[in-house]
């Protein structure tokens, strides 16, 4: 994959926005190690399922997962 990686600490509550808007991510619950995501998208952005698992570190897995726009 290449691009950039960015890595934000969000509370419950909090929301990120992509795109001028067009993807809102919202943090709606955390409990444990697993979080409940909102996410707000315009009719035309696509979320792919995730693709694999990686390891991060000792004791880290996340699932892989790319969201991407379709162009107009």
């Amino acid at each position: 994959m290449s691009g950039r990686r960015l890595i934000r600490q969000i509370k419950a509550g909090e929301s990120l926005s992509f795109d001028g808007g067009r993807l809102v991510v919202t943090l709606r619950q955390r409990t444990g190690s697993r979080a409940e995501l909102s996410l707000h998208l315009e009719d035309d952005v696509v979320v792919d399922k995730p693709l694999r698992e990686r390891v991060e570190g000792p004791g880290y897995r996340a699932a892989s997962a790319r969201a991407r726009v379709l162009p107009h």
